[in-house]
This record gives structure tokens, C-alpha cells and sequence, in this order.
């Protein structure tokens, strides 16, 4: 049963509307004129008695705070931890935001207007904005496609911000001596390698904080990226070679380790506090780029110098990558231009042994 209850207010009066059902709790909304109010209390009545005969769909029965607790419930521990940390961050806006809606009002519209809010309020780029609605998407399309509460997930109808350029900073080799100096003096036994490995691999910072000894093969001289989930039995390994001078240190480092036996799955670079969580370089890494004057440069910028340096010494896009683990082309396209100049001088070299005389070409 519905009832508009008229409330004095100091902006004027308002109509509160509430809907009752036997055993059920009551249901109440607030509204400035009272045939919205009237409107309201009538649709709700209409969709509890649909849900009480059975003909409510499976997104009406269930809130998108529901579908954010069960996907962190039941998925968050297969992410990788970046992907985690990341997620549990942005679905929880989505959850303070749109939490209270049922599936089945949840509307690109909706979705588009709170994304919309984070610009504005949150003082986010385009590309952050991309992300969180990337982290609500993976919630509908699991609602949709594992637990069936969902037909269609309107996520997927919300079109990508366009994202500016992607950030290229590349280290000199007078820079890349600055900071590598700069990495021995810290106070951090472990940023010298970190940095050192990030340089001659192109690796991710998750990537070589979450290496474990069982991914390093000194034998072969190969580190093994896994892409995707940690314990993962299936999905894509890329080989990177290991570099002369980082072996030593690695070597030297499971030499110092003292314990009877290593375990393989055990961290290359364990946190301090536990030995089962990577570890936390941030404060290191930035005392050291401010001693070297790289103020603002990103552990991130590293792979970029990886990617410069490659190309410096020949390698094609392919190349470059395969090594940096790249899932699409136009990924490495950014670096097309560091390519040229070999490009050029290899043209160059075979059209002048093409162009050369029967004479010059003569022993």
C-alpha cells in the first residue's frame, strides 16, 4: 500500500511517498511536486508485485552494490595486484555512486553522467576516466555473461573519451649515469637492481616487483613476464634476455639469501614487513630522481628508454614489441619515429651496393 505524506520544509513543501508490503521493508522516496510522488509510488508497487508473481527479471532483483560485492567476492583474487588495487578503487566511486541503482535502471546515460562527474569534481584526466568505467565494466559483463543477471551491459554502449598522446621521456646516457649514481646511493638496497632491470628490460615496475624466482632462468639468462594473473596456469610468458651485469647481481643476491632452501615461488624483491608482498620502492625512487635533477620523471619513463635504446641499436617495431610484451601494433607505433634514422641508413647502404659500377663492385 502507498502513502503521500505532505513535509514542511524551508524551501516550500515536499511529498514523501512510501510503498508497503507484507514482510518486505518499506520503501520511501521524496519528491518536489506530488504527482511525481504519486508517479513513483505507483511504478514501485507495480515492480514489487511483478517480483512477488515471478515476472521481475534477474536485473531487477539485484543492485549494482550487489554486483560489485560478488565480482569483488569472487574475482579480485585472480587479478593481478595492480589490476586489484585499481579496481577496488574505482568500482568503489561506482558503488558510492550508482550503488543503489537496480541493473535494470543502470543506463548508458546514468553511467556517462557520473563518469562525466569525476572530470569535473575529481579533477581526473580522460584517460583515468577511461579506467573507471573500464573497472564497471568488467562487474556488468561478469553479471552478464557468468551470473545471468544482466541481457545486455550498457557499459559497452559508453564510448571511450578521447585520450591525449601518451607521455615519451626519454633518458640521455648522461641521465641514465646521473640516476643509475644516484640508485646507488639510496638508502633503498634494492633500487639500484629494480632500476638496473627496468633499464635493460623494459619491464613494468609491477612486473619486476612481482618477480619471483621460479620467472628468473640464470641458466638460459631469460626472465619470464607473465601477462595477466599471478598463479595463472594458462595465458601469455614473454622471455627478455637478462643483462650481463644484472645476472651478477642476482646471482649475488640469492647467494646473500639466508634461508636452507629457496622456494621458487618465493619474491626476487620481498617487502621489508612481508615476505609475501612485493616491494614498496616509491619514496626511494623519488629521492633518487630528485638527486639526479629528474624532477617528474615517471618509473614508467623507463620503459620508454627501453624502447629508445632499442631502436637507437636497429631493432624494427616488431622487435620492440615482442620485448615490451605490446598486445596490439598501434601500441608500438608511438616509436616509429626513434626507427627512422636506422631505417634510413639501412636503405641507404643497400642502394648503394645496388647502384654499384661492375667496376667498384669487382674484387
Amino acid at each position: 500500500m502507498a502513502t503521500i505524506t505532505p513535509i514542511q520544509r524551508r524551501e516550500g513543501t515536499f511529498y514523501k511517498a512510501r510503498v508497503r508490503r507484507p514482510g518486505q521493508p518499506q520503501l520511501s522516496k521524496t519528491f518536489r511536486f506530488k504527482s511525481d510522488a504519486e508517479k513513483w509510488a505507483k511504478k514501485t508497487e507495480g515492480e514489487l508485485e511483478r517480483d512477488e508473481s515471478g515476472l521481475s527479471t534477474e536485473g531487477h532483483r539485484h543492485t549494482l552494490a550487489e554486483a560489485i560485492d560478488r565480482y569483488q567476492r569472487e574475482r579480485m583474487g585472480e587479478l593481478a595486484e595492480g589490476t586489484r588495487i585499481a579496481y577496488q578503487a574505482h568500482q568503489g566511486y561506482w558503488r558510492e555512486k550508482l550503488g543503489h541503482l537496480r541493473l535494470s535502471h543502470l543506463t548508458p546515460a546514468a553511467i556517462v553522467k557520473a563518469r562525466d562527474d569525476l572530470l569535473t569534481t575529481k579533477g581526473i584526466t580522460k584517460a583515468s576516466a577511461n579506467r573507471y568505467v573500464a573497472a564497471l565494466q568488467a562487474v556488468l559483463t561478469r553479471a552478464q555473461k557468468h551470473w545471468y543477471w544482466l541481457t545486455v551491459n550498457p557499459a559497452s554502449m559508453v564510448a571511450k573519451l578521447q585520450e591525449p598522446p601518451g607521455r615519451e621521456r626519454f633518458l640521455s646516457q648522461a641521465e641514465i649515469d646521473r640516476l643509475l649514481s644516484a640508485c646507488q646511493e639510496s638508502a633503498s638496497v634494492d633500487l639500484y637492481l629494480l632500476v638496473l632491470i627496468a633499464l635493460t628490460t623494459g619491464a613494468r615496475l609491477g612486473e619486476i616487483t612481482g618477480l619471483r624466482w621460479s620467472a628468473v632462468d640464470l641458466d638460459r639468462d631469460l626472465f619470464f613476464f607473465r601477462v595477466g594473473k599471478v598463479n595463472a596456469t594458462k595465458g601469455e610468458v614473454r622471455a627478455v634476455p637478462i643483462a650481463a651485469a644484472v645476472k651478477d647481481l642476482l646471482k649475488a643476491r640469492k647467494a646473500a639469501i639466508k634461508v636452507v632452501t629457496l622456494r621458487d615461488d618465493a619474491l626476487v624483491f620481498p617487502s621489508t614487513t612481508s615476505p609475501k608482498r612485493p616491494i614498496n620502492c616509491r619514496d626511494g625512487w623519488q629521492s633518487a630522481t630528485k638527486r639526479a635533477g629528474l624532477d617528474g620523471f615517471h618509473f614508467h619513463d623507463l620503459r620508454h628508454t627501453h624502447a629508445s635504446l632499442l631502436a637507437a641499436h636497429g631493432a624494427s617495431l616488431l622487435e620492440i614489441g615482442r620485448i615490451l610484451g605490446h598486445k596490439t601494433p598501434s601500441t608500438t607505433a608511438r616509436y616509429s619515429h626513434l626507427t627512422q634514422d636506422h631505417s634510413h641508413t639501412l636503405v641507404n647502404e643497400v642502394v648503394a651496393k645496388v647502384l654499384m659500377t661492375d667496376e667498384a663492385k669487382a674484387p
